[in-house]
């Protein structure tokens, strides 16, 4: 049994740590005289909130298009062009997406043998690869970044939106601390852009390798042939809570308020209450702060997604949850 100290509301534990050694502590709530009677009010008034009713969405970041592939066209020496046109690739190394393209495309491979050994085969570098990408624009963001990790694209490359080149790209932390961005709001245009880069490889590891991204204050949806459009965001969307990406937010990933207004007529003697969020989707593994009035009851990072909490005032209530 361990020490334990009561500050207020927390309970201090003293624990001493031999390295790589970790500690699992069990918690045993002893029951009182009083813990029925508490129980028996807590029962009193359970809260429902209802999870797939509509709710005022306004996501608190930036929205994301990721590009995770691209059309890929190969040239070798004297101008060789080894990939047609119609070459989609995933973001990998150059040498990985060979072996994705070995069974419908001609290669750049070059074939050596000594005299009485195997045949060996190699990449004749250097090659000038270009990896494009189209996306369509309806209405112009308010502004725009290119987001990428510093090591996305490995080799010599050059990024062109529209043709003009991008090069100004600037440390800053979005989901992580090796994420750069660049404005390119002056280089979009109305109805159909292209993302170019032009990279020269000389290793099997080159090429692009990690997904390029856009970043900024729009919404996205989807054309007839699974392309991404961006378009103007709807700020009065409406959307359950549930599993999935969000509404013009296929990509997203961040914290997003979701607001509706919940009316109770009779607010029970008890001060204690239970907010249960119900008729909530089963493969919803998100986190949920519940704010009430103003006062938040903490987080929930798994099910059962419900809150205890004691009455805040003898008014209408209204509710506020953020998922992040």
């Amino acid at each position: 049994m361990l020490h334990a100290e009561t500050e207020e509301e927390s309970i201090k534990v003293s624990l001493h740590f031999s390295p790589y050694q970790s500690h699992l502590i069990q918690i045993t709530r002893m029951k009182n005289e009083n813990e029925a009677e508490i129980k028996k009010e807590k029962d009193q008034f359970i809260w429902n909130v209802k999870a797939n009713e509509a709710w005022q969405m306004k996501p608190l970041q930036d929205n994301i298009i990721r590009f995770d592939t691209f059309e890929l066209k190969v040239k070798g020496d004297q101008e060789a062009q080894y990939t047609n046109s119609g070459s989609e690739v995933h973001v990998k190394t150059f040498i990985d997406q060979c072996a994705d393209l070995s069974e419908q495309q001609k290669l750049p491979l070059a074939f050596h043998q000594v005299f009485g050994t195997l045949m060996k085969m190699n990449v004749k570098y250097p090659l000038s690869c270009t990896y494009e990408k189209n996306f369509e624009i309806e209405d112009l963001p308010g502004y725009c970044f290119l987001l990428m990790d510093k090591e996305a694209i490995s080799g010599e490359y050059l990024i062109l939106i529209n043709d003009p080149a991008v090069s100004e790209f600037k440390n800053q932390f979005v989901y992580d601390h090796r994420n750069q961005t660049c404005d390119i709001t002056a280089l979009l245009q109305k109805g159909q852009n292209t993302l170019r880069v032009n990279v020269t490889l000389h290793h099997d590891g080159d090429g692009v390798v990690d997904p390029l991204c856009l970043l900024g204050h729009f919404g996205v949806t989807f054309d007839s042939r699974a392309r991404p459009v961006m378009t103007k965001i709807d700020l009065n969307a409406m959307t359950p809570i549930q599993h999935g990406p969000l509404l013009q937010h296929p990509y997203y990933a961040g914290k997003t308020l979701l607001r509706r207004e919940e009316l109770i007529e009779n607010i029970p003697l008890t001060d204690y209450f239970t907010l249960h969020l119900s008729e909530l989707d089963r493969n919803f593994h998100d986190c949920l702060e519940v704010i009430v009035n103003g006062y938040s009851l903490g987080d929930r990072a798994w099910t059962p997604y419900q809150w205890e909490f004691f009455s805040l005032e003898k008014i209408k209530l209204k509710s506020k949850l953020r998922t992040h």
